[in-house]
């Protein structure tokens, strides 16, 4: 029988660690068995509020910037509504359904991802309203689209090879 030793570690914003004196988050939590092992972590608010639950990869301590998330991952407002959800593959990549939402709980942005990629380059936005648009992110190198483009002897504006030209 092993009992798995459970520390405070307190935050910036950018989630590298600080004194408590400087810290906006906390997450207790056991240390990871070894580097690049995946632990279920909660990051809480100094309110005590819940931050962000989800399974982090632990690559380094240290840096967040190095570490991943992996699964479903939720992030909270300070008053407890849901900001984001997102379910990552276990390369850390976007693969699934991504939702944001207002401070107010409604629907701001869904979108879908495969292996990081956003899937058929849309996602949609709803106003406060809920109202939505769907969105179209378009580089225009290949038309993925099918926009029609419109050339004509009056144009200031036309396309070549993914760079408008005025």
């Amino acid at each position: 029988f092993v009992i798995a030793q459970s520390n405070k570690v307190f935050l910036d914003k950018n989630l590298k660690p600080v004194a408590e004196e400087s810290a906006i988050y906390y997450r207790v939590t056991e240390q990871p068995a070894a580097i690049g092992s995946s632990l279920s972590t909660k990051i809480h608010y100094l309110s005590g509020e819940l931050y962000f639950e989800g399974n982090v990869v632990y690559n380094n301590l240290n840096y967040p910037s190095k570490n991943s998330l992996t699964d479903l991952c939720k992030w909270f407002y300070e008053s407890g509504k849901r900001m984001y959800e997102a379910t990552y593959n276990k390369q850390g990549k976007l693969n699934g359904m991504y939702t944001s939402w207002y401070p107010t709980g409604k629907i701001q942005k869904t979108a879908e991802y495969k292996n990081g990629v956003l899937i058929n380059n849309k996602y949609t936005l709803y106003d406060e309203k809920e109202q939505t648009e769907r969105i179209f992110n378009e580089t225009f190198d290949n038309n993925q689209n099918k926009w029609d483009i419109n050339n004509t002897a009056d144009a200031e504006l036309k396309l070549d090879k993914g760079t408008y030209f005025f």
